[in-house]
């Protein structure tokens, strides 16, 4: 494995979220205005920043939002290409937003998937009461 020169921990714009957990920080300091904000930058802009060249090697990137983190939709191409320069990239996403995981395997060569790190935060409580979890203990 190479190393790794740098390591980028970024807030994707998005405060919109699928879930209402009792629990969420966000919720509490009324940061869940629903909104999705696009990146500032395009995608080219972006990559000219951020090539192996520029940033003197290979990098490991986390993403994650203050909501669910894959409805971002410019994300997905965002990591395709970092993917695809040769950096390392992890996503924190709740896993239940199917479309964003479609949308982003779908962009993402086969070949790239092992440099691919979803991250799913497990929110119990709040998927028990949707009826998506299985109530029963496991042993």
């Amino acid at each position: 494995m190479p190393q790794i020169k740098r390591f980028f921990e970024s807030l994707v714009p998005v405060t919109a979220c699928n879930l209402r957990c009792d629990y969420c920080y966000v919720m509490q300091l009324g940061g869940n205005s629903g909104k999705v904000t696009a990146f500032k930058y395009s995608l080219p802009q972006m990559m000219r920043a951020l090539s192996k060249e520029h940033l003197g090697g290979i990098c490991f990137f986390s993403f994650c939002g203050a909501g669910e983190t894959l409805f971002h939709p410019e994300l997905a191409p965002l990591v395709a290409a970092l993917l695809k320069e040769g950096h390392y990239v992890n996503i924190t996403t709740n896993g239940t937003y199917t479309n964003g995981v479609e949308r982003l395997l779908a962009l993402v060569r086969p070949e790239d998937c092992c440099d691919l790190l979803l991250s799913f935060s497990l929110h119990w409580i709040e998927l028990q009461k949707r009826g998506s979890m299985c109530s029963k203990s496991i042993r």
